[in-house]
């Protein structure tokens, strides 16, 4: 009768190809015939749905594109499991035995009436076993959290990829299996959630977030989009494309760009890579990593000339003003009585003023600075307050500043070495600053006896204002609003306060050895520098912030010197955990992680075995920084791309959170 059957359905559609009109069906020997209106897509005797599914109880026969009944018994059709489980070797209790109709599977009936049926995944039909099987569906069918976007089915048929959805998923639903309207269940038609008819190609792109196309003269479709490469390190430019572009497999549901391995790496040599990258033009490689420039190294031989202009002579008559600069110099490189000068105003032998560094004096083992202005009073001659101090040398990053100074209508000319006074001298009268029009020098006397500076200088400011008057702690240069000229030789010997004062550099070199920050601890908690990550790290935020402002707030800020602050990424971060050896960074157990060897940001990477939370702690005391709060990074949870990643100081934990939750921020540069 099955055979019969099968023949009738191929006779119908050749009369339903072969005519216009209503179908004329011969189904008496007689050759009695009838005329009947078009079936309805999915019923018996009517076309199949576009992915090849019909209503519950019948098949789709793909050779004609009809709906059929299922052979064999159509209420036992193996939606159900037997109520013995298989645990004994009896074949009529374990679900193994031949269909229900009496077919010993010895027969040559056709369409799983030979034995246990054998479902596949991938066939577009959903069997017993599979939530879904191919298609997409709407993310709000799988969870009412989530508001919008579409779900494409897993390659194993077990549930729904929700990487595309909008929302977060109700957090009662978290652990529980997927939704019973996928299940087969039902007699909506495989997979459809209610009345609307099953996703075609192009919608289901859509709804994987990527770009469709179809070439009617090939008969051929695509399914592409362009995918970003992991963020690339600090100090780094990109060598090759910072993006390539990936394939949407329609049978398996997943995302493939054919085997390539578009890491993102250092690399200088041979031909440029996708994702590749090199160190900046401000940086060297070193040690791994592309370290900065920060300071310039002056062999004895090298200067700097800036060219005139009148904002350098300094000639704000009653005002006030300072000359700043970080050094560094080996006992070796230290002449004898003979001033080495940090910053000279003018090429002749009697210029405007002079900082200068180390020298040793002539009689005993002490070493002196010197700082000088040429000026004049009323109508006198002009003359030279000069300061020849005692100081006491060290060999590490010292910081000098001269300053002249206001104080109740006298004038003073002060020496700081390290933040200490070391000497003063009154000017006499009202001073006026001597100016001339000659080039600004730095490292260089380039008078008729041309002598040089040996060592690093990290930064130079002059600033229109008296900056200190008392002891203080040095820190860290940058422009401000008082800032004549600045330089911090990142690479070059140009001016970062704005009025244009670039520098022309001669047998000078870029050096990574600079004038340290702090190093991160409880108690200097920013900006300061971590040893071990070769990190810097800003102060914590004063308030907390959504994701996407958090990284707004980074890449604004200003602070100690720097401009060039972002949101750190993950890797980063958890640089800052420690005393919980699952998650520090390195050397943790924890697979999440974006950085130069490994980037895994799925739920993959983060598992409970590897990353389980440390016990609490409300003393900080998995922070280098001792603090207890949520600190945002800038990774985002690739899973879910509404979230990004997080670190919980007071647990230790690396987790994921919706962007929009406000947390804490700490800079990284």
């Amino acid at each position: 009768m099955k055979h019969l059957y099968l023949i009738f359905a191929f006779f119908a559609l050749f009369l339903a190809v072969s005519c216009d009109g209503p179908v004329k069906f011969e189904d008496s020997p007689e050759g009695h015939s009838q005329t009947e209106e078009p079936k309805e897509a999915g019923t018996l005797g009517g076309e199949c749905y576009k992915n090849q599914t019909c209503n519950s109880g019948l098949i789709c026969d793909e050779e004609s594109n009809t709906c059929m009944k299922e052979p064999g018994n159509p209420t036992d059709t193996g939606d159900t499991e037997p109520t013995d489980t298989g645990d004994t070797a009896e074949p009529t209790d374990t679900g193994d035995t031949a269909e229900p109709d009496g077919d010993s599977g010895d027969t040559t009936e056709p369409d799983g009436d030979t034995g246990e049926p054998e479902y596949e995944c991938g066939n577009r039909l959903l069997e017993p076993g599979e939530v879904c099987d191919g298609g997409a569906t709407e993310c709000s069918s799988i969870d009412p959290g989530y508001i919008g976007g579409y779900a494409v089915c897993k390659p194993d048929c077990s549930g729904w990829n929700v990487s595309n959805c909008s929302g977060e998923p109700e957090p009662t639903d978290t652990d529980a299996p997927e939704p019973d309207e996928d299940s087969g269940d039902t007699t909506e038609p495989d997979g459809d959630t209610g009345d609307t008819d099953p996703l075609s190609e192009d919608e289901i792109c859509a709804a994987a977030g990527g770009t469709y196309d179809y070439f009617a003269e090939d008969d051929f479709e695509r399914c592409w989009k362009i995918v970003d490469c992991a963020p690339k390190p600090a100090n780094t430019e990109w060598r090759g494309d910072q993006s390539y572009i990936e394939y949407f497999d329609f049978d398996d549901g997943l995302w493939t760009n054919f085997g390539a391995n578009y890491k993102t790496e250092y690399g200088d040599t041979g031909e440029a890579k996708i994702c590749q990258y090199v160190c900046a033009a401000n940086a060297v490689r070193e040690d791994g990593t592309c370290k900065p420039y920060c300071s310039a190294f002056f062999d004895g031989s090298a200067k700097i000339e800036v060219a005139h202009n009148d904002l350098l002579n300094l000639n704000y008559n009653s005002g006030t003003w300072t000359i700043e600069a970080w050094i560094k110099q080996g006992e070796g490189d230290i002449p004898t009585y003979v001033i080495h000068p940090i910053v000279r105003k003018g090429i002749t032998s009697d210029p405007v003023y002079v900082l200068s560094g180390y020298y040793k004096q002539q009689t005993g083992n002490g070493y002196g600075m010197t700082s000088y202005v040429k000026y004049s009073y009323g109508t006198s001659t002009a003359t030279g307050n000069r300061l020849d101090l005692t100081v006491t040398y060290s060999d590490d990053w010292t910081h000098v500043a001269m300053v002249k100074n206001a104080t109740s209508g006298s004038y003073q000319l002060l020496l700081f070495v390290n933040g200490t006074l070391v000497g003063s001298k009154d000017f006499e009268s009202t001073p006026t600053i001597v100016t001339n029009n000659e080039v600004l020098s730095i490292g260089a006397n380039l008078s008729t006896t041309n002598r040089y500076f040996k060592g690093l200088i990290d930064s130079i400011r002059i600033s229109n204002t008296a900056k200190y008057t008392a002891e203080f702690t040095p820190g860290v240069l940058s422009a401000d609003s008082d800032t004549v000229a600045f330089w911090d030789f990142s690479g070059n010997a140009n001016d970062s306060s704005g009025n244009g004062l670039d520098g022309s550099a001669t047998n000078v070199t870029y050096s990574t050895d600079c004038k340290p920050l702090p190093e991160c601890s409880t108690s200097n908690t920013g900006p300061c520098y971590d040893s071990t990550s070769h990190l810097t790290w800003s102060k914590k935020a004063d308030t907390t912030y959504n994701w996407s402002d958090a990284g707004t707030y980074c890449d604004g800020l200003s602070e100690g010197g720097y401009t060039d602050w972002r949101l750190p990424t993950i890797s980063e971060l958890r640089t800052l955990i420690k005393n919980c050896s699952r998650n520090i960074m390195p050397g943790g157990t924890c697979g999440v992680r974006d950085d130069d060897e490994v980037v895994c940001l799925s739920e993959d990477c983060l598992t409970s075995e590897t990353c389980a939370s440390c016990s609490y702690d409300s003393t900080g005391g998995y922070s280098k920084f001792g603090e207890t709060g949520y600190f945002w990074s800038s990774s985002t949870y690739v899973s879910y791309t509404n979230y990004a990643w997080y670190v919980l100081f007071s647990y230790g934990y690396v987790g994921y959170s919706y962007k929009t939750s406000t947390y804490y921020v700490r800079c990284v540069r």
